[in-house]
């Protein structure tokens, strides 16, 4: 009876029950103690909103919380230069460098002159606030003209401006586009130090987010997402793998918070709801790209992806945005083989989609729990293949001229726009490395040795064929992005390293044609990865772990040559290509970044057993009436009468059977066609 009687614990009391101190049934519209004194019973209304708001916050500063346990429990640090002097004070007023609101270009230069002789302490000092107004707004002209859709786009140019007029813009958001731009700036406030002008910004802007996400005013919102987003890709490129990671996990605890991928809000207007689909997929590209290697799963599910996509073209009304697609119906689009465009940023998330699925199955050892082989059709490889198949159906990257296309988008003054080009190039250089980790033969090996019985060998084959031809084609597209001048993504080092093994194990194969121009791609990698270190740290470190691998001979032979049913031993030396297609494992910054830092290279013996039966070119070969010397150097920037020959003769196919290159090219084009001496149903054909 007592526990009956007992009143139940309620969350609110009535104004009644408050004032007299009394327990409140709370029972609505009249609770028990006001209906027995049979008096009004008056309640406080709760906005719904203010307790939603209150919870984010909440849990916004819990996931700060826990991020910055982690790193101190890891290494007691960031990973960050200390701030100098007196330390950083984040305050609610814009703080420039200037005393004043703005400068003059005279002013700003002719304090340019003067930081020479500042103190070090001093010229970094004021690299810890936002630069005067003009450098601001020429780092902001550079973020949008280097940075935007390389492939993150977070809001159009003229809605941030908009916002940034109206004052909607946080400071830790000015100070992290200004990190990740002012590696792209040669204005001279920035001295010529890159490098350290980068570090201070991050550390200042990461300082304001903690600071104001603990502050009494502070409300979460799309802003804090896109600034620790941006700080993450810069720790990352800068060898600080372990921050950079936290940092994506901590972009996506805030977007949990907002809901950011569960659907929009119908109160939005179409530049909000924009820029809420833009940040949303600029996160889940990123948390795929960090993801390549063997130790970090994604952190986005597909599933868990309601939103409908971003995309390349600015929706006219609210009309028009409700019709963008979703991922699963973009997979549905690119699979049934209907005749409807794909946006360019779709397909971009399209192949991060496929990446993301590559990963769990060929880095991360799931592939092991397969239970059928990969050349069964129900196996996971098969689904992936026939992602990539459908991909080729239904996009225009493996039927166009990639240098042509974007091309197109270099002014008659010769300024590139490559904001305009910035999707096509990654979401075919996306696709060609798909292919590549898929087929890759170290990684299909792999998946081989956990298949008990034969296996098949045209399987084999044809996925060595696959991963030498995409290696190629991958190649040659990042050679067209650089030729041309566009934009090299941070990412692309990556990329190229994934074509650049292949290229290497390619060196050993038994076909002296087949050897010697993948020594040639070898070298075209290498000069790649040396061009890019000027503006990306990580690139000169990749470019060392590259020349660094060095396979046995023979058995980098057997991963290329060695028919799947034939007696195969494992190399244990060959385990490095497992770092090698490591994406953290690559950019950190503890690993050298010359050749002459790295540690000593184990030249491997070939004993006489090991020398292999060469297929070699009889002397008398003509070298004259034919299409190509066996002795000639391959190069990519050669006409096209030279790429057709690109050493996949190491496999015997009837006569007849190679497809002629198509005759639509243009001066200095790159065309990556898959027209390698063996006819296929994904075969491109030029646009007439």
């Amino acid at each position: 009876m007592a526990e009956s009687r007992e009143a139940k614990r309620v969350r609110q009391a009535c104004q009644n029950c408050r004032r007299k101190k009394t327990r409140c049934s709370g029972e609505k519209p009249v609770c028990s103690f006001c209906a027995r004194l049979k008096q009004d019973c008056l309640w406080d209304e709760v906005s719904t909103a203010a307790l939603y708001t209150s919870n984010v916050n909440l849990a916004a500063r819990v996931a700060l919380l826990e991020s910055k346990l982690s790193l101190l429990n890891s290494d007691g640090n960031d990973g960050l230069p200390p701030l100098i002097g007196d330390g950083y004070a984040p305050s609610k007023k814009r703080r420039t460098s200037a005393q004043e609101g703005s400068v003059s270009p005279e002013e700003n230069s002719d304090n340019s002159q003067r930081s020479q002789s500042r103190t070090p302490e001093a010229a970094a000092r004021k690299f810890i606030q936002l630069p005067p107004e003009p450098v601001l707004h020429a780092i902001l002209h550079t973020f949008f003209a280097r940075c935007h859709k390389q492939p993150y786009a977070y809001f159009r140019p003229e809605y941030f401006y908009w916002k940034l007029d109206s004052g909607e813009i946080p400071e830790y958001l000015l100070l992290a586009m200004t990190a990740l731009a002012a590696r792209f700036s040669t204005d001279p406030f920035f001295e010529g130090r890159p490098g350290e002008v980068v570090d201070r910004y991050t550390r200042t802007a990461w300082s304001e987010i903690f600071e104001k996400s603990f502050s009494e005013d502070y409300v979460l919102d799309i802003h804090a997402v896109q600034a620790t987003h941006m700080l993450a890709i810069v720790d990352f490129t800068a060898g600080r793998a372990k921050l950079g990671w936290q940092k994506v996990g901590l972009a996506v605890r805030f977007a949990q918070s907002l809901e950011l991928g569960s659907g929009i809000p119908t109160h939005f207007t179409p530049e909000q709801q924009e820029e809420q689909r833009l940040t949303f997929w600029s996160m889940y590209l990123l948390d795929r790209l960090v993801s390549c290697g063997t130790s970090r799963p994604p952190t986005i599910s597909d599933i868990d992806c309601a939103i409908p996509l971003a995309s390349d073209i600015t929706p006219p009304n609210e009309t028009e945005s409700s019709t963008v697609p979703d991922l699963r119906a973009l997979f549905e689009i690119s699979g049934c083989g209907a005749n409807q465009s794909m946006d360019l940023f779709a397909q971009t998330i399209l192949m991060a989609s496929v990446l993301g699925r590559i990963e769990r199955h060929s880095l991360q050892h799931q592939s092991s729990k397969d239970r059928f082989p990969p050349w069964d059709s129900r196996s996971d490889f098969a689904a992936i293949y026939s992602m990539l198949l459908n991909f080729e159906a239904q996009s225009e990257i493996t039927t166009v001229s990639l240098s042509s296309t974007i091309g197109r988008h270099i002014g008659p003054d010769g300024l590139h726009d490559h904001a305009a080009a910035g999707h096509l190039a990654f979401s075919t250089i996306l696709y060609h490395m798909n292919q590549c980790l898929l087929h890759h033969p170290f990684l299909l090996r792999k998946r081989l040795d956990s298949c008990p019985g034969k296996h098949s060998p045209s399987f084999l084959r044809e996925a060595r064929r696959r991963s030498l031809e995409h290696a190629y084609q991958l190649t040659g597209a990042l050679r067209a992005v650089q030729n041309q001048g566009f934009n090299l993504s941070s990412f692309y080092a990556y990329a190229m390293i994934v074509a650049g093994s292949i290229h290497r194990l390619f060196m050993h194969h038994d076909d002296e044609w087949t050897r010697r121009t993948a020594r040639q791609l070898f070298d075209y990698s290498l000069g790649f990865l040396d061009s890019g270190n000027g503006v990306w740290e990580h690139y000169a470190r990749i470019a060392t772990a590259l020349r660094s691998f060095r396979p046995n001979p023979s058995s980098a032979r057997a991963l290329v040559t060695t028919p799947p049913n034939e007696q195969h031993s494992h190399d244990p030396d060959l385990d490095v290509i497992w770092n090698l297609l490591d994406y953290g494992w690559l950019s950190d910054a503890a690993r050298p970044v010359a050749g002459n830092d790295a540690p000593p290279l184990r030249r491997p013996t070939v004993t006489g057993e090991e020398v292999p039966k060469l297929h070699q070119t009889p002397a008398t070969a003509p070298t004259s009436d034919t299409a190509y010397s066996a002795f000639e150097d391959f190069d990519l920037n050669k006409p096209f009468s030279i790429h057709d020959e690109v050493a996949m003769d190491f496999m015997t196919y009837p006569d007849g059977t190679v497809d002629s290159w198509p005759d639509v090219l243009h001066q200095g084009d790159v065309f990556l066609s898959t027209d390698f001496g063996i006819s296929s149903p994904w075969n491109p054909r030029a646009a007439g």
